[in-house]
């Protein structure tokens, strides 16, 4: 008699940038779920230092014990290519009929004033932040269309909603990222294609990203104090870390995930301050706001009397090939 596996389906995952601090113990977390992972290699990245090992001691310590069950696989992708993304989705594909979870990790941060941004800075974090993503998610889209499901994690931090000085170009990325996802999760979700942004603390960033500083010699105090933390301290946030893995397991595969998911309750606190504080505003200012609705707006309401009517008119006469 046929045996029956009453168990959980296992859920095929494609970590982006498995190679970094984030997506190695995600894929640690995932496969000791009895999951699959297939990870994206970007070889652009090197390799970086996990506390005290590497990233790629870490991937091949995950290969030895997941490698031979084929539950770990890895691809190679390079997401500033769109091309290679989709070579990287094809051959992953290949590999499993289907894939449930898609994970986006960011690698980069560039730190100082903005009056200090040289252009090649600017555009080495909307590259790395916004535009790899974007074209990863472009390349994974027809897949996820076709088997009618599937959900987009983007790792991101708490610039996605706070303004934090110093980090004025990560703030757009990650904001820019984030729009772009709000308006594609409407697209896709008749496909049943599912879209979340991980909020994830400030520290997980600051110290597992690559980050690009400008030459100031001097700055503000609050570029000055990041800078400080970030060079002279030796720090591994291995806490934050783990609550960014646990807020990914947890939601990856509900059936009704949040469009943006807010992790540790010191981002949650700095979120709220700031939505109160902008729902305050938005009251102090409410009668000026209102005082801007108008169902038509005259000329003579906005100061141009008669003259601006003749001139509607001639150009209204102009159209027929008659002259006022």
């Amino acid at each position: 008699m046929k045996k029956v596996d009453n168990g959980p389906k296992a859920h095929v995952w494609f970590i982006c940038n498995i190679n970094t601090q984030v997506g190695v113990e995600i894929a640690q977390r995932v496969l000791h779920d009895n999951n699959v992972v297939i990870g994206g290699i970007n070889k652009g990245l090197g390799n970086l230092e996990v506390g005290e090992t590497t990233s790629q001691d870490n991937l091949q310590l995950l290969l030895s014990k997941h490698g031979s069950n084929n539950s770990l696989s890895f691809v190679e992708i390079d997401p500033a290519n769109s091309t290679s993304c989709q070579m990287a989705f094809s051959d992953a594909f290949n590999r499993r009929p289907t894939v449930d979870v898609l994970v986006n990790c960011s690698h980069t941060m560039v730190l100082g004033e903005a009056s200090r941004y040289e252009n090649w800075q600017v555009n080495e974090q909307f590259e790395s932040n916004f535009f790899h993503h974007v074209n990863v998610i472009k390349a994974i889209l027809p897949h996820f269309r076709r088997q009618l499901q599937g959900h987009i994690i983007n790792i991101m931090d708490s610039t996605a909603s706070l303004a934090i000085p110093g980090l004025s170009l990560l703030c757009a990325a990650n904001r820019a990222l984030s729009g772009f996802c709000e308006s594609l999760a409407l697209e896709v979700s008749r496909f049943g294609i599912k879209i979340t942004n991980i909020i994830a603390p400030l520290e997980a960033s600051l110290f597992t990203q690559g980050v690009v500083m400008t030459e100031d010699e001097q700055t503000s105090e609050h570029v000055t104090r990041l800078r400080n933390i970030i060079v002279r301290e030796d720090i591994y946030p291995q806490q934050a870390i783990t609550d960014i893995v646990h807020g990914v397991i947890s939601i990856a595969c509900n059936p009704n995930p949040p469009h943006r998911f807010v992790i540790g309750s010191d981002s949650i606190t700095a979120v709220k301050e700031q939505i109160q504080r902008e729902a305050e505003e938005l009251d102090d200012m409410m009668e000026v706001s209102y005082s801007c609705d108008f169902d038509l707006l005259e000329p003579e309401h906005v100061g141009y009397g008669n003259h601006m009517n003749q001139k509607i008119k001639l150009e209204h006469d102009e159209t027929k090939g008659t002259y006022m």
